[in-house]
């Protein structure tokens, strides 16, 4: 009796007792639904992509700007450092001039 139950033609002929005429009815619905997800899916990844791109724009852009604010700063180092070199040579200058202002007085 299980061979009977395993043949395709009686499993077809239980399934249109179960749901009668309503089988197509049920399949449409089921392959609306198919597509509606197919579709949603599409609509997801879309969205994502779109997303993701925008990331990484913003994160190019932030990273230009990280670059431009790391330069100027190293810029303003070198400028400071420039100016405390400037100034210890003042000071050896003016060493140099009290020397020779001192060997001027004592001549």
């Amino acid at each position: 009796m299980n061979a009977d139950i395993n043949n395709p033609s009686q499993i077809t002929a239980i399934r249109d007792i179960l749901f009668g005429n309503n089988m197509q009815a049920y399949e449409a619905e089921f392959n609306a639904i198919k597509d509606l997800v197919a579709q949603n899916k599409a609509n997801t990844d879309e969205q994502l992509q779109q997303q993701l791109s925008q990331i990484n724009e913003s994160l190019n852009n932030l990273e230009q700007r990280l670059m431009l604010a790391v330069k100027k700063n190293h810029e303003e180092v070198l400028e400071e450092l420039r100016k405390l070199d400037n100034a210890k040579l003042d000071k050896v200058q003016l060493g140099k001039m009290f020397i020779e202002i001192g060997n001027k007085m004592s001549i």
